[in-house]
């Protein structure tokens, strides 16, 4: 039986971290492909449930993708790490490849920057 007194239980919220990772295509020559490939990146992108409220640009002349995410983590380290797992998972879900994705990741691992703009490319 729970006796009068009213239990107080307070609430603690995770810090929020902003992400964004750059991807460099390779391989891909014509404008049409990538935006194809892009679009189906986003798609991907869009319909991971942990990617709600993620930001998706992508620029045919470089080749360039950036994937933005605003993440609720503990750390400034495990929001990076779980942002490059949801843009590794769309990329790889649109049937992309990311070779050597680990190594090149291993490094700027550990710069991720509580409350700042986290750039990885």
């Amino acid at each position: 039986m729970q006796d009068s007194k009213s239990i107080n239980v307070e609430e603690h919220k995770l810090p929020k971290f902003y992400v964004e990772i750059t991807c460099q295509a390779f391989g891909i020559n014509s404008d049409d492909v990538f935006r194809a490939r892009t679009d189906e990146i986003a798609t991907c992108l869009f319909a991971l449930d942990d990617a709600a409220g993620a930001r998706f640009a992508a620029t045919p002349i470089t080749k360039q993708v950036v994937f933005g995410f605003s993440l609720e983590r503990l750390t400034s380290r495990s929001a990076l790490r779980f942002g490059r797992e949801l843009a590794r998972t769309a990329i790889h879900a649109a049937g992309g490849a990311t070779p050597l994705w680990e190594v090149e990741f291993e490094e700027i691992d550990s710069s991720a920057v509580r409350g700042a703009l986290v750039g990885v490319t």
